[in-house]
C-alpha cells in the first residue's frame, strides 16, 4: 500500500503547484470570462463574487471527478461515451460540443472587432490576417509563438487588478459588506447570473479533453493525490484572480455602466495616465488573449473529432493538421467571423444567451460523469462516493433550479 503524504509532503507539493497553477488560471481566463465577470461585477457589485462560490464549487467537482476518471480508466471522457452510448448519442453530443466551441470562438472574434475599433482597422481584414497566422502556426508546430504570448497575457492581467489591488480597503469592506442568502437567487437576475457565469467558466470543451492532460502528465492511479491538490490549488488561484478582476470592475464601472461604455472607456481598466497608451494596452492585451483562445480552441476541437470517432493521435503529432483538420478550423472560424459581420453582433450582447446555452453543455457533461465515476466496471475501487455523487447531482439540481427560475421570469416579463 502507498505510504500516506506527511503534512510537510502535502505542503511543500501545494507550493510546488503555485506557479503553474497561476498560469492556468492566466490561461483559462479567456474573453468569455472577461467579458462575463465584468458584466456581473459592474451590475452586481462584489456580491457577484459570492454568486463565483457556488460556480467554482461546481466547477471543481467537474474537474475532480472528470480526471479521477481519465487516470483511471487511461481512456478520455469521449471515448467512453464513444465506446458506451453508441454512434447516435456520439454524434449528438459532438455536435453540441462543436456549438460550444463556436461560441467561445465568437466571443473571440467579438474581442478582435473591439481591438479593430480601437485601433482604427477594418475587422473582416484584420480577423482574416490573424486567422490566417494562427492557422499556420498550428500547421508548422509553431507552439513558441503561442508560449511567447503567455508573458504578456500574465502582464495584462495582473495589470486589470491593480485598482482592485491599491483600493484594497475599499473592495475589501464592499465585499464583506454584500450579504447574499439562498432566496436571493429568486430575486432580480441573480439566478441569471449564476448560469452565465457558470457557462463562461467551465470550459466543458477542454474536460472533454481531459485526457490530454493525462497524456502529458503521465499520471496513473498511484498520483490521484498529486491530481486532487493540483485541482485545489489551480481553483483557489483562479478564483482569488477574479475576485481581484471583479473588485477592480466594480470599483471602476459599477450600476451596469460597463455595458454601455466605449472603448476608451473601457481602456480604464488598465492602470496608466495617458490614455491612449491605455488603449494600446488593453487592445494588444486582447488581442494576445484572442489569437490563444482561438489557437487553443481549434486545437482541443481537432482532438474532440479525432475521440469522438476512433481516429488514433499520438500527443506527439496532435498539432498536426492533415485536410480533414483544415476543413474543421474553418468550420469553427470562418462562420465566427461571418455571424460578426452580418449579425452585427456586440461584446457585452452575447453574454447572456451565450453563457446559457454553454450552461446547458455544462449540464450534459455532469450527467456524464456521474454515469461512468459509479461504473463499477471501469472505476472499481476508485468509483464514486457518496460525497462526490451528491456534489454532481446537486450541481445537477442547482443548475436545473436555476433554469426553470430563469424560464419563468423570462415568461412572466420579469
Amino acid at each position: 500500500m502507498k505510504k500516506k503524504m506527511t503534512f510537510a509532503e502535502h505542503f511543500m507539493l501545494w507550493i510546488a503547484l503555485l506557479i503553474p497553477g497561476i498560469i492556468t488560471a492566466f490561461v483559462d481566463f479567456d474573453i468569455s470570462m472577461f467579458v462575463t465577470y465584468a458584466l456581473a461585477a459592474s451590475f452586481l457589485g462584489m456580491k457577484a463574487v459570492l454568486l463565483l462560490i457556488l460556480v467554482y464549487g461546481m466547477l471543481h467537482v467537474i474537474n475532480g471527478v472528470s480526471g479521477r476518471i481519465v487516470i483511471v480508466t487511461g481512456t478520455g471522457l469521449v471515448e467512453l461515451i464513444r465506446e458506451h452510448f453508441g454512434i447516435r448519442t456520439t454524434l449528438l453530443v459532438f455536435i453540441a460540443t462543436y456549438f460550444f466551441n463556436l461560441l467561445t470562438i465568437i466571443q473571440s472574434y467579438l474581442a478582435l472587432a473591439l481591438v479593430a475599433d480601437m485601433l482604427k482597422l477594418n475587422f473582416i481584414v484584420l480577423a482574416g490576417a490573424l486567422t490566417a497566422y494562427i492557422y499556420l502556426i498550428i500547421v508548422f508546430k509553431l507552439k513558441k509563438f503561442v508560449h511567447r504570448m503567455f508573458p504578456f497575457i500574465a502582464m495584462f492581467y495582473f495589470a486589470l487588478i491593480i485598482p482592485a489591488v491599491s483600493h484594497f480597503q475599499s473592495v475589501a469592506r464592499s465585499l464583506l459588506s454584500s450579504k447574499f442568502v439562498i432566496g436571493d437567487l429568486f430575486r432580480g437576475n441573480n439566478a441569471l447570473f449564476v448560469l452565465v457565469l457558470l457557462g463562461s467558466t467551465a470550459s466543458a470543451w477542454n474536460q472533454l479533453l481531459v485526457s490530454r492532460y493525462t497524456y502529458r502528465t503521465k499520471l496513473d492511479v498511484d498520483m490521484l493525490e498529486f491530481h486532487i491538490l493540483d485541482n485545489r490549488v489551480t481553483t483557489i488561484l483562479s478564483f482569488l484572480y477574479s475576485l481581484f478582476f471583479m473588485g477592480s470592475v466594480s470599483f471602476l464601472f459599477p450600476q451596469g455602466v460597463i455595458s454601455k461604455v466605449s472603448p476608451l472607456e473601457l481602456s480604464a481598466l488598465v492602470p496608466l495616465e495617458h490614455p491612449e497608451y491605455r488603449v494600446l494596452i488593453l487592445a494588444m492585451g486582447l488581442l494576445f488573449v484572442m489569437m490563444t483562445n482561438i489557437h487553443a480552441v481549434s486545437i482541443s476541437f481537432t482532438h474532440v473529432f479525432s475521440q469522438f470517432f476512433g481516429i488514433q493521435r499520438t500527443e506527439e503529432d496532435s498539432s498536426s493538421f492533415t485536410g480533414l483538420n483544415s476543413i474543421l478550423y474553418l468550420l469553427l472560424n470562418v462562420p465566427a467571423i461571418l455571424a460578426i459581420f452580418f449579425l452585427k453582433l456586440g461584446l457585452f450582447q452575447t453574454v447572456y444567451p451565450f453563457g446559457l446555452a454553454q450552461g446547458v453543455f455544462v449540464v450534459i457533461l455532469l450527467l456524464f460523469l456521474y454515469y461512468f465515476s459509479n461504473s463499477a466496471s471501469l472505476m472499481g475501487r476508485y468509483r464514486g462516493d457518496v460525497v462526490h455523487n451528491a456534489m454532481i447531482i446537486g450541481s445537477v439540481g442547482c443548475i436545473s433550479v436555476l433554469f426553470v427560475i430563469v424560464i419563468i421570469r423570462f415568461l412572466l416579463g420579469l
